[in-house]
């Protein structure tokens, strides 16, 4: 009886120390060195899913680290992926466009900045139940487009989506490039201009096979897909406001 109950009281206070954990990781790349954390859930030490989460334009502070914890759960262990470099870290709007901006400018340095998290998190697995078979990418607004930034890349994920991302794109993808199976997401009303048709797989992914990975514009959107040649087209139905179209993967606007 009595080793029963100091079993008990063993596994009671494992699971009251089981928490969400956030451990710094640091990597390189182009010269600059970058520090993001790596998060999960320890209660369980069974191997999960694995997520880039790219933060919005403020990047890696405490309320994205709160984020991670709370998206990854006991679900996912996430890399939250910082792409401006130590030591730079927005506090206000002003410095935050001034540091999102200065990633755009230089694309091929934002797509290689990605792609280093993204190996950073895969070589993980020593550090956190990560299954390295399923991983994928998520962002917010500016970590959106970055998100999408590594789709174009050729990236081979699970999936990858774009919440309220940027949609343009000054490298586009090259093609048969695109493996990953993309989400956008982005409202019908709001400071940025409405963008939701894609024409997705257009020169990208090569005749029209219907095996090649879904491109999704959504949000409680009505929406079709049609194919037209090498053209695979999602189109927005719902809504009153001016229609656009957009290939996210090459960033152009018709």
């Amino acid at each position: 009886m009595r080793l029963l109950l100091s079993l008990l009281l063993l596994a009671s206070t494992f699971v009251a120390n089981a928490a969400p954990r956030a451990e710094k990781i640091s990597w390189s790349d182009g010269g600059k060195t970058f520090d993001g954390y790596l998060v999960w859930d320890d209660a369980s030490k069974a191997p999960r899913p694995g997520l880039v989460m790219v933060p919005n334009w403020y990047g890696v502070n405490d309320h994205a680290v709160a984020k991670a914890k709370t998206l990854a759960g006991k679900d996912y262990v996430i890399l939250l992926a910082d792409v401006y470099g130590r030591g730079l870290r927005p506090a206000n709007p002003d410095e935050a466009g001034k540091a999102s901006g200065a990633v755009y400018a230089d694309p091929a340095a934002m797509r290689s900045r990605i792609r280093a998290a993204l190996a950073t998190l895969r070589g993980a697995a020593k550090l956190a139940p990560l299954d390295t078979r399923r991983i994928g990418a998520i962002g917010f607004c500016f970590g959106g487009a970055v998100a999408l930034d590594l789709a174009r890349s050729g990236a081979d994920l699970a999936g990858i989506a774009s919440f309220h991302g940027n949609l343009g794109t000054k490298m586009p993808a090259s093609a048969g490039v695109l493996k990953s199976p993309v989400l956008v997401m982005n409202t019908p009303a709001g400071t940025f201009r409405t963008m939701f048709w894609v024409d997705a797989n257009e020169g990208y992914l090569g005749g029209g096979s219907i095996s090649i990975p879904p491109v999704i514009v959504g949000s409680s959107f009505i929406y079709r897909t049609t194919n037209s040649g090498v053209s695979w087209t999602t189109e927005y139905l719902a809504g009153d406001f001016p229609v656009e179209k957009i290939d996210v993967m090459s960033g152009g606007v018709g």
